[in-house]
C-alpha cells in the first residue's frame, strides 16, 4: 500500500503580471533593398511593409524581380544594399 504524505512544499505567490510590450506597426518591413547579378539589377530599391495578420501576394512579370525580393527578405540571399526588420528589429542592414 502506498502512503501520501502532505506536501512541505514553501507556497508559491502568483506571477507578476508581465510588462506590455509595445507591438510594432509593421511584423516584416523591407526598406532600399538592391540586389545586383553582375551588371544585372534584380532589385533596385526595392521597400515592403506587412501588418500583423496581413497578406500580401507578389505578382509580376518574369525577371521582375519577385524570387530576389522574398530571398532577400527570408536571409536566402544577402541583399547589395538595403534593410529587413522583422518586428521592428534588423536582421539584414546594409548601407552603402
Amino acid at each position: 500500500m502506498i502512503e501520501r504524505r502532505a506536501s512541505s512544499a514553501v507556497p508559491v505567490p502568483e506571477a507578476a503580471a508581465a510588462p506590455v510590450l509595445a507591438t510594432p506597426e509593421f511584423v516584416v518591413e523591407a526598406q532600399a533593398l538592391v540586389k545586383k547579378f553582375g551588371r544585372v539589377v534584380a532589385l533596385d530599391g526595392a521597400d515592403l511593409k506587412l501588418k500583423p495578420g496581413e497578406l500580401l501576394g507578389l505578382i509580376g512579370d518574369n525577371g521582375a524581380g519577385k524570387s530576389v525580393l522574398i530571398k532577400c527578405i527570408s536571409g536566402a540571399l544577402v541583399p547589395d544594399e538595403g534593410e529587413v526588420l522583422v518586428n521592428g528589429k534588423p536582421v539584414i542592414s546594409i548601407r552603402r
